[in-house]
């Protein structure tokens, strides 16, 4: 699977990032057009999206606008369009960075490494935020660190799930109406995201519930599970 998806109609320099981009041993799938680039991401997750906006067909905003209904995946834009709208544009359709054409390879290299790195430090958070403590000895040994989620999209499902662990009927169907999304859309935003499923995120979420129920000893096991 490829590290990074190029979108990029000019071959000449896509050979140049691609061949730049690989001295830090990430692996780059290069496409010429929106069309192809939709096409191969639904079947693919890359860690970042690298999108020119002077594309054949379907335009960078377009495509940027499609991927955002669907996924999370980190979007570096790269354009000679330099104009404070274009960049606004950009941003609004959520793309995470926006780097103007001709650009320095280094600048790119940093601002990909950049983006991978704070994806993989936010799922370690998600990771710490669904443990729950740990026991050493008889005494509990509590995580000091505050855990902020800042991301919207995950602070609106864990109260979904929060609000919803006496309900017999929750379920992740329920949670995607909630959501007003398609279920296939929610499970490829939260693996994106958290690197969990969401089965996974919401029994993590119910799990933890669970285990500062026991530890407060004011339920039986029997009453926590219910």
């Amino acid at each position: 699977m490829a590290d990074i998806l190029l979108v990029e109609d000019n071959r000449e320099l896509a050979e140049l990032i691609q061949t730049f981009l690989s001295k830090e041993g990430w692996t780059c799938h290069h496409v010429v057009n929106g069309e192809d680039a939709l096409t191969w991401l639904f079947n693919h997750l890359p860690k970042v999206i690298l999108l020119d906006i002077m594309l054949p067909g379907m335009d960078g905003f377009a495509f940027c606008h499609t991927v955002r209904q669907h996924s999370q995946i980190p979007i570096i834009m790269m354009s000679a369009r330099s104009t404070k709208n274009d960049q606004l544009l950009g941003f609004e359709l959520g793309a995470d960075d926006y780097i103007l054409k001709p650009f320095n390879p280094e600048i790119l290299r940093t601002k990909v490494k950049r983006l991978i790195k704070s994806r993989t430090e936010l799922k370690q958070i998600y990771t710490k935020l669904l443990m729950p403590s740990i026991t050493v000895n008889g005494s509990q040994e509590e995580n000091t660190e505050t855990i902020i989620i800042e991301d919207p999209f995950i602070t609106q499902i864990l109260n979904i799930v929060n609000e919803n662990l006496q309900n017999p009927e929750f379920n992740v169907k329920k949670l995607a109406e909630m959501l007003n999304m398609s279920q296939p859309t929610l499970y490829r935003k939260v693996k994106q995201l958290t690197n969990f499923t969401i089965i996974e995120l919401v029994r993590g979420v119910r799990l933890k519930r669970s285990a500062e129920l026991l530890r407060s000893r004011k339920y039986n096991v029997q009453e926590v599970a219910e």
